[in-house]
């Protein structure tokens, strides 16, 4: 008993062996739990090969994206942190002793602007498995800002700069 076509052919050690592999080895039975026990029937370059397919990745035909509800989150949140990127750099050349907190404000909604305008545009994804967008440009962002926010935070506070750095270096170690 062969199964015409399969590379497994000279490979099966038992009926049962062979018959759950004489079919494609994209179905669906060849992933099931059930067939483990049959699969230990057979030699280890069978399944070194069940395994290798099974683990390559496959290519996405259409990719799951942000609908119009997405979209229109994104364009307000990049909105609000565009006009407020430019009211933290208008009150810089105004304020006199506060102007670190003012940059570290310009910086955090700046990078976040940016951010948010690559996820917009259409530039800040990747697909993922499962076909579906994943926003890299806000972890990006995230890595930044929050660094920012701790510093701005710590000089408010009063903190030392050792423990402001020290913080700073600890959330970087998510």
């Amino acid at each position: 008993m062969q199964c015409a076509g399969s590379p497994f052919y000279d490979f099966m050690a038992v009926d049962a062996c062979h018959s759950a592999l004489c079919m494609p080895l994209s179905s669906t039975i060849v992933h099931s739990v059930a067939l483990i026990p049959l699969l230990t029937l057979c030699r280890p370059a069978v399944l070194q090969q069940l395994a290798a397919q099974s683990l390559a990745p496959t290519a996405c035909t259409t990719i799951e994206e942000v609908g119009s509800t997405g979209v229109g989150a994104l364009t307000i949140t990049f909105l609000i942190l565009a006009v407020s990127t430019v009211i933290f750099i208008t009150r810089v050349g105004s304020a006199a002793s506060q102007k670190v907190y003012y940059y570290c404000n310009v910086f955090i909604c700046g990078l976040a602007t940016m951010s948010y305008f690559a996820m917009l545009s259409g530039q800040g994804w990747t697909a993922v498995a499962g076909c579906r967008q994943f926003f890299y440009a806000r972890y990006v962002d995230w890595a930044f800002t929050t660094a920012l926010i701790i510093l701005e935070l710590g000089l408010i506070s009063g903190a030392e700069p050792a423990l402001i750095g020290g913080v700073m270096g600890a959330d970087g170690e998510r």
